[in-house]
């Protein structure tokens, strides 16, 4: 109903856009404390609704993200972005009370960057339909993968993986590379298994569905 509303005049379009915009940033610099945005409820839901309808509109006008210049120029905003991101919250992790609000998706940084994933996919798919597929079928999972790495990354804890290694790559590589290496590889680890978790339950899903068309048709 949003969309149809904002759809009926392009002026009300860009009046959305510039007021979500605003309250992200305005939220980011009060350290959540205006909105108080959150994975759960209410506080969940109006971020990730303005995200979607933002997404929409970015989808409606993906023809203009088909030039290549939008390769480099996604990347370098999505990876300055977290560096940026990253110093700022190094700075609050050395305060009396941190808090980690600017790592979260509902974030300006996490708005932007998802921009930027948008951006780099139109750019680099063009009219190349097996790259768009290969892009498609991972994207049909991030969902599914989103629900359940967080039942994976405490599995995982339970075992002690995670600390053993942590305490192998620090050995290793110490300090500052050592923190990336280890955080790079568990974040692959946690995906990988989710991933292959959420693809074997679809599987079985669409298994069931078949057997039961089968038992119906007979």
């Amino acid at each position: 109903g949003l969309v149809s509303y904002l759809d009926a005049k392009p002026v009300r379009i860009k009046c959305f856009l510039a007021v979500s915009l605003a309250i992200f940033i305005l939220n980011d610099i009060s350290c959540n404390q205006l909105c108080e945005f959150s994975h759960h409820g209410i506080n969940g839901l109006i971020p990730a609704a303005l995200e979607v309808i933002w997404g929409y509109y970015i989808y409606r006008y993906r023809e203009r993200f088909r030039d290549r210049r939008y390769i480099l120029l996604s990347l370098g905003a999505f990876f300055g972005l977290n560096a940026i991101r990253g110093a700022l919250q190094m700075q609050k992790f050395e305060m009396a009370n941190p808090d980690n609000y600017l790592l979260y998706w509902h974030s300006l940084f996490g708005v932007v960057c998802a921009v930027c994933i948008l951006m780099f996919c139109f750019s680099v798919v063009g009219n190349r339909e097996k790259i768009n597929r290969v892009i498609c079928f991972f994207a049909s999972y991030t969902f599914p993968v989103y629900l359940i790495h967080i039942v994976v990354r405490d599995a995982l804890r339970k075992v002690g993986l995670p600390s053993g290694l942590y305490e192998g790559i620090s050995g290793v590589f110490p300090d500052f590379f050592g923190e990336i290496l280890y955080t790079v590889s568990i974040v692959a680890l946690v995906f990988a298994i989710s991933f292959v978790i959420a693809v074997v339950l679809r599987r079985m899903l669409y298994w069931g569905k078949q057997c039961l068309k089968l038992r119906v048709r007979r």
